[in-house]
């Protein structure tokens, strides 16, 4: 996730494009379009192509975003405006109670000269103007780049990450695929290489538990995500040290150290197992493994909600150390 500074920048690069209805980008806009587009630069943007009223019922489900007031709305928060039951425009807040739009136009606004015409474009106004504000919302997994840092320090080193995830979302909109390799270094040195092209869907943390994190290619556990999903997927390595690596990556990007603990939790006892028998003397190509690792699976416990409930309220209480979670885990 970018700065605040660097995506406010990206905002004003993107000043005085035209309103075009349905535009998305990258020469004109609708006010979805540009709301989305410059989402998807905070790996925030849902897939597919959203509307207004689309945005507005994704950030409101589960966990996805807090609502605050138009007096404390601040850069990245989504402003949406209509009526509760037909959101018709969206905007981002900018700070001081304003907002960056694509503003000014309508479904007639299908040319250039028709923008230029009624001065439909990318700006910035005051919330104000508008008398039909429904809500203000922020999404949870919006931390800026600055305050990750400032968190993760606080819960020490686990490790770091090499390069930065260049992704793109398959027409499916269920898939991402890595653009570029990325990889987590643990504090060892032990490399966890993720290469171009890999495909993720964060299927290997059960889905019972998105609402926790707001989903998890998205936010603070999207890069501890792609490298836990993708070894998920191929299963060369222990599936202890795969969930271990998940754990060590979320605490990486900042994520609290207690929701990261449920989080290592949950994976640990309700996501994905799997027995290996190595045969010596094969590389594994781009993994830096010496022997072929050939996976076979093990069932895994079915999700129990009391279960769970009373062992997150275990590890919360105690703050408990990943052994002692370990432990609680395998006690059933």
């Amino acid at each position: 996730m970018p700065t605040k500074a660097a995506f406010r920048q990206a905002c004003e690069a993107e000043l005085g494009k035209p309103y075009i209805w349905g535009a998305q980008g990258p020469d004109a806009y609708d006010c979805s379009g540009l709301v989305q587009v410059m989402l998807e630069k905070l790996n925030l943007d849902p897939p597919g192509d959203q509307t207004a009223e689309g945005l507005y019922r994704h950030f409101l489900r589960d966990t996805r975003s807090t609502a605050v007031d138009v007096s404390e709305s601040d850069l990245g928060d989504i402003v949406f405006f209509g009526a509760e039951e037909s959101v018709s425009h969206v905007a981002l807040a900018w700070g001081e109670q304003d907002m960056f739009e694509a503003g000014g136009g309508g479904r007639k606004t299908t040319t250039v000269a028709e923008a230029r015409k009624h001065k439909a474009e990318v700006r910035i106004k005051p919330i104000s103007r508008r008398k039909d504000v429904v809500a203000v919302l922020r999404p949870t997994a919006l931390v800026w780049e600055s305050e990750i840092r400032l968190e993760g320090a606080e819960t020490g080193s686990y490790g770091h990450y090499q390069g930065v995830p260049e992704t793109r979302w398959l027409p499916d909109g269920r898939h991402m695929q890595l653009l570029k390799p990325f990889s987590f270094i643990r504090t060892t040195g032990e490399a966890w290489p993720v290469p171009a092209e890999a495909i993720v869907d964060g299927a290997s943390i059960p889905r019972i538990f998105w609402s926790l994190i707001g989903g998890p290619l998205t936010g603070l556990y999207r890069d501890a995500s792609i490298v836990h999903d993708f070894y998920c997927d191929v299963k060369t390595r222990p599936w202890k040290n795969t969930h271990r690596i998940f754990f060590e990556g979320m605490m990486t990007s900042g994520v609290a150290e207690l929701k990261a603990k449920i989080m290592y939790y949950a994976v640990y006892k309700f996501g994905p197992r799997w027995k290996l028998a190595a045969l010596s003397g094969v590389q594994v190509e781009g993994l830096g493994i010496e022997t072929e690792a050939v996976p076979a699976p093990v069932s895994t416990e079915t999700f129990d909600a009391a279960t769970f409930e009373r062992d997150a309220a275990a590890i919360v209480a105690g703050d408990l150390s990943l052994e002692a979670i370990e432990a609680l885990a395998d006690a059933e």
